[in-house]
């Protein structure tokens, strides 16, 4: 008679064999019927707590997989105007992963974009992602260093992600940013590390020139919340600027 234990651990090996299939359990995997694969899934789902790293491991994999499936399904939706089964597609994900920052920042956008936006700051509010910027004292010389009292004052927080169409990830290297505003302006400070800061490519030197195509900080300034109509700021490590007002898309640059 098998005990407990043992069966514990015979179903933990089979698992691990079907999450990260070989040539021998291939076939296996795509010789099951929806049923067995909800089975899987739901054996998966049990097992993304497990002590055990090398299988929990794996069952994340295999849950990200089907999760951007479904991230991927529910912003084709969102172009297809198709917001309800957007939403329930999100929420989908959400099941899947509910600890995963992709996943709840794609459902936080998706409540930004689509007539719900104090959800959706809520949300990514919950996710670290929301700045509260309050008003400087004075003004700070802008010298590129961030060492005076006004930036110790100023709202700071780490850019812990990178991200770019629909692909996002733990930031690999250390970057924050400390925020203020006064009745004049807005003040931006960023820091951001390099491994190899004298390999840093930034050659050109005239205005608004397409410094983005060199090592540079670039800002999005969306007054308007549209994700449509913005400005652009870029200054590279040179120290080359270029500015830019979008009225309607990134087409529409007027870089005078």
């Amino acid at each position: 008679m098998l005990t407990e234990g043992l069966v514990r651990t015979v179903n933990l090996g089979v698992l691990t064999l079907l999450l990260k299939p070989n040539r021998a359990v291939g076939p296996l995997l795509e010789a099951m019927d929806d049923p067995q694969r909800v089975q899987l899934d739901s054996l998966a789902r049990q097992w993304a707590t497990t002590e055990h790293e090398g299988l929990r491991v794996e069952v994340e994999l295999r849950l990200e997989g089907q999760a951007d499936v479904l991230l991927r399904s529910a912003n084709q939706a969102v172009i297809e105007v198709r917001i309800v089964d957007a939403g329930e597609l999100f929420e989908a994900a959400i099941t899947l992963l509910p600890n995963s920052w992709k996943t709840r920042f794609g459902l936080a956008r998706f409540h930004l974009q689509n007539g719900d936006p104090e959800h959706g700051f809520e949300l990514l509010d919950q996710l670290g992602a929301v700045l509260r910027v309050f008003r400087g004292q004075g003004a700070p010389v802008v010298d590129g260093r961030l060492d005076e009292p006004f930036w110790e004052r100023t709202a700071q927080a780490p850019l812990a992600a990178k991200g770019y169409w629909g692909y996002y990830a733990a930031a690999q290297m250390e970057a924050m940013v400390n925020i203020a505003y006064t009745d004049e302006a807005l003040y931006v400070g960023l820091y951001n590390a390099d491994s190899a800061p004298d390999k840093l490519g930034a050659t050109k030197t005239t205005r608004d020139d397409q410094v983005w195509l060199e090592d540079s900080v670039e800002l999005f300034f969306d007054s308007n919340e549209n994700r449509n109509s913005y400005v652009q700021v870029i200054v590279s490590a040179a120290g080359t600027m270029f500015d830019a007002v979008h009225t309607d898309g990134i087409f529409t640059q007027e870089r005078d």
